[in-house]
């Protein structure tokens, strides 16, 4: 699963890197199900800009969604994923200790 976590890791920074709009966002976690080959990746800007790569948001004209802050609940993009069978593939220590 590391190799798997690495390619999605890295193809994602990229994207963020590449892109004007997302260069001041940083991938927060990556949520990954090993049964279906789907990754569930949120980044953020550490302040009020979060953006969701979801399989579901593929077929959105840039790839992803934008999640309005005030929207944002861990229980809802953290906690509910890994109910349906992702693993937790990356998680930075802010977010680490956000969910303790």
């Amino acid at each position: 699963m590391e190799k798997i976590i690495n390619k999605i890791k890295t193809s994602i920074e990229s994207y963020l890197t590449e892109n004007i709009e997302n260069e001041d966002k940083a991938i927060d976690f990556i949520l990954y199900n090993p049964k279906t080959n789907e990754s569930y990746v949120l980044a953020s800007n550490g302040v009020d800009e979060i953006i969701l790569f979801a399989p579901y948001t593929k077929n959105y004209p840039k790839g992803y969604t934008n999640v309005p802050d005030w929207d944002f609940n861990l229980d809802e993009y953290f906690f509910k994923e890994l109910q349906n069978g992702y693993e937790i593939g990356f998680i930075t220590n802010d977010v680490n200790c956000t969910k303790c």
